[in-house]
């Protein structure tokens, strides 16, 4: 593929996206016929319009990945309005959230596509993109400490639903959640990574700095998922690196002692602590585990309900209020707190297999690449491959916190880096073990 939109603009257009996505609507947001619109939004329009406008071909067919991710998708769409359908018919529900999650679904399964094409086309694309990942995380960490030194938080979801001892000791800088800025936090961790290794002198010494930070910024969300999926990274990472991390783990591990003290008994109370030790009273006497359990035998029982094939887009609240749908107590929480679930729920088994299918593709492609290619001069490939599978494992348990994943643009662009990552990696194998 040639580099035919390599310009200083595309350039700045690969960065921008994971850093409007990690803004949201506190960029340019405004709403027209119930749309609301906001700058990643924009951004992402303007991208589709100039590639229409220029009448260029979408490049997918030749990458396996891309193309069973296009039918996934077609599929997704296509399946998510039939569900709309049956769930209007059979149980009344309401279609108009649905249509408004299918026109966000429509813009979350297209960005693939849009950055397999940006950074194909483009000289260095993929260090565009982690470097858009780097600045994401720099962005929201200064909100974040704005959010310590203050007080305060930006107006939102968060200011207007948590209780004021909650937004007193946690942080959720442009996610207007903390368990959502959690998630993010643990989906940047690979790509600092990735960074911090490819970086000399200066650079090094502020990402590595950057990635101590982001534990603490962790610990301030107290997203005990997150955290979790976390800890799997860096253990994922030590396992890929047993020989090159001499240095760099004792160092990572004084760093993280120390901020994580500072995190848990220092600027905060001791509430990140506390909250894994109450986990055992929350499964028995009711709180923030036990309702998360009770969601997903939630989604299990409408899956069934619904007979494998879901109860349809954004339908998974008016389940729960529906009479007959048998929906275990949550304490007013409507929402799945867990994409697996709310995939199932929603587009039922088929869906759900095709994107398990999906991502298990792209498992395996990293996998073998990631066991294929030896020698200094393949050591992209290297760290392409870990920063793909490290990513997906702490993707895993991150999407198990937020609300609702479905609308959220961070995960499409997330899972929009994945499958640029490994569209462009060797296909074949010079060097085999």
């Amino acid at each position: 593929m040639s580099n035919d939109l390599d310009s200083g603009w595309t350039k700045a257009a690969i960065v921008a996206l994971p850093v409007s996505a990690a803004f949201g609507n506190h960029l340019l947001s405004f709403e027209i016929f119930g749309i609301v619109l906001f700058g990643f939004r924009l951004l992402f329009i303007g991208l589709c319009g100039y590639l229409i406008f220029r009448r260029d071909n979408i490049c997918f067919k030749d990458y396996s990945e891309s193309a069973l991710f296009v039918r996934l998708a077609i599929l997704w769409l296509l399946w998510g309005l039939c569900a709309l359908l049956w769930a209007l018919l059979i149980w009344q529900f309401d279609p108009a959230p649905g249509l408004l999650e299918l026109a966000a679904l429509f813009v979350g399964l297209a960005s693939p596509v849009l950055m397999i094409n940006l950074t194909l086309r483009t000289n260095g694309g993929l260090d565009f993109l982690r470097w858009g990942w780097v600045l994401s995380f720099i962005c929201t960490a200064v909100i974040a400490f704005w959010e310590i030194s203050s007080g305060k938080h930006l107006a939102g979801y968060g200011v207007n639903v948590l209780p004021e001892s909650l937004l007193k000791i946690t942080v959720f800088s442009t996610f207007e959640n903390p368990n959502n800025y959690g998630a993010f936090l643990a989906l940047c961790f690979p790509f600092l990574i990735w960074s911090f290794r490819l970086a000399r002198g200066v650079k090094k010494i502020l990402l590595f700095l950057s990635l101590a930070i982001l534990v603490f910024l962790m610990i301030q969300t107290m997203g005990r998922l997150a955290e979790i999926a976390l800890l799997l990274e860096i253990t994922l990472f030590i396992a890929f690196n047993p020989k090159n991390v001499k240095y760099f783990v004792p160092s990572l591990a004084v760093a993280i002692c120390f901020f994580f003290f500072v995190g848990a008994f220092g600027l905060r109370d001791n509430s990140a602590l506390m909250k894994f030790a109450s986990l055992p009273l929350e499964f028995e006497s009711g709180g923030s585990a036990n309702i998360r359990t009770n969601l997903v035998l939630n989604g299990i029982s409408f899956l069934s309900r619904s007979d494998g094939m879901g109860v349809g887009p954004a339908n998974y609240e008016q389940a729960i209020e529906r009479v007959g749908f048998k929906a275990a107590p949550t304490e007013n929480i409507k929402n799945p707190h867990n994409f697996w679930i709310e995939i199932l729920s929603q587009y039922g088994v088929v869906v759900f297999i095709f994107f398990i299918a999906w991502l298990f593709q792209i498992v395996i492609r990293c996998w073998r690449a990631h066991g294929s290619f030896l020698g200094t001069q393949y050591r992209h490939v290297k760290l392409e491959t870990e920063t793909v599978l490290i990513g997906l494992a702490g993707y895993a348990l991150a999407a198990c916190e937020n609300s609702s994943y479905i609308p959220q643009q961070i995960n499409w662009i997330f899972l929009a880096s994945v499958l640029a990552i490994t569209v462009q990696l060797p296909k074949k194998k010079f060097l085999r073990v």
